[in-house]
């Protein structure tokens, strides 16, 4: 995969799958059929910047066409695509050194769950708006994580 422009990367049980992951963490733009995959945090990562997405029915109807499609890519949008791949990487990849994925699934977790779930907790534990338990101290190194924890201790006090 390392070796290869794009892999293709079909839906597996469901319309994610891992290998578009697998993929970009090779450093192969991604050739999707898999009409519904937006993938994990699609307004950070860019995904329609980078990877190929090709409608599954069309697929299914006539696979080369992918196949003309990709070789008929120009190379100077080729390489805008994997410029694009390069920059969001960090985005998606939890594993790689500056990855912002963590931060990206905190922020749906401040953003989605917790407003939801804090008032079921004080109900469920007894507390009430003094009596919540303190946010987490972050150093200032865990970046945007310890904003969200300033924030939700902000919501909680």
């Amino acid at each position: 995969m390392r070796e290869a422009t794009f892999c293709l990367t079909p839906a597996g049980d469901n319309w994610a799958s891992a290998r578009f992951y697998t993929a970009i963490a090779a450093g192969c733009l991604p050739g999707v059929v898999a009409d519904p995959l937006t993938g994990a945090f699609p307004q950070q990562a860019m995904y329609e910047r980078f990877w190929v997405k090709v409608p599954h029915e069309a697929f299914i109807k006539e696979p080369a066409s992918l196949l003309r499609m990709l070789r008929a890519m120009p190379a100077a949008e080729v390489a805008a695509r994997q410029r694009a791949m390069a920059a969001h990487r960090a985005d998606v990849l939890y594993d790689l050194r500056d990855s912002r994925a963590g931060d990206h699934f905190l922020a749906e977790v401040a953003e989605h769950c917790l407003p939801n779930l804090l008032p079921e907790l004080a109900a469920e534990n007894g507390w009430n708006r003094t009596a919540l338990p303190a946010a987490p101290r972050l150093p200032a190194s865990c970046g945007r994580a310890a904003a969200i924890a300033k924030k939700l201790a902000i919501a909680t006090s």
